[in-house]
């Protein structure tokens, strides 16, 4: 992710119309994103589910590497722990303009990255670590949990009549 200018994340904040459409413009990005590219990933075999992750979601989607950008620091069981160093177009724009990661992260971000995760891992839940976050520390604690037993609906199963 990159970005020509920052976006006025002050202001998207100050209005929860705007944090919705921001939100949902994101989600949309992500969803072209997984029409376009989730079709190069058929019928490949992950030796596990969060090695998948870490190929389809921040490789293929965010262009963030290990060990380039990131350390894993679990990859056992359900979940997946990796602390992230990598250059950052968020960071950036919230130091330019004053404005704390951890509010713009975790309002303006959060939702598309589950969005994107729970359809490449169906199952798959994103956590991050707000209190482990730049530029408070050297790095960004991402968590994925996996839940087989739980997989989100797709809206079919609850849109009213």
């Amino acid at each position: 992710m990159t970005f020509q200018h920052c976006p006025d994340y002050g202001s998207i904040l100050d209005d929860p119309h705007k944090i919705v459409q921001f939100i949902n413009e994101r989600i949309s990005s992500k969803l072209d994103w997984c029409r376009k590219n989730l079709k190069n990933y058929e019928g490949k075999k992950w030796p596990t589910w969060q090695r998948k992750v870490i190929e389809v979601f921040y490789e293929g989607n965010l262009s963030i590497l290990i060990p380039q950008h990131g350390q894993v620091l679990s990859e056992q069981g359900d979940e997946l722990i990796i602390k992230w160093k990598s250059p950052c177009p968020i960071l950036r724009c919230c130091q330019k303009l004053g404005l704390a990661t951890s509010h713009v992260c975790s309002t303006l971000y959060h939702v598309q990255y589950q969005v994107l995760l729970s359809l490449i891992v169906p199952g798959a839940f994103f956590a991050r670590d707000y209190s482990q976050l730049r530029p408070d520390t050297d790095s960004c604690l991402e968590i994925i949990i996996r839940r087989p037993d739980v997989v989100l609906l797709s809206g079919k199963e609850t849109e009213t009549q």
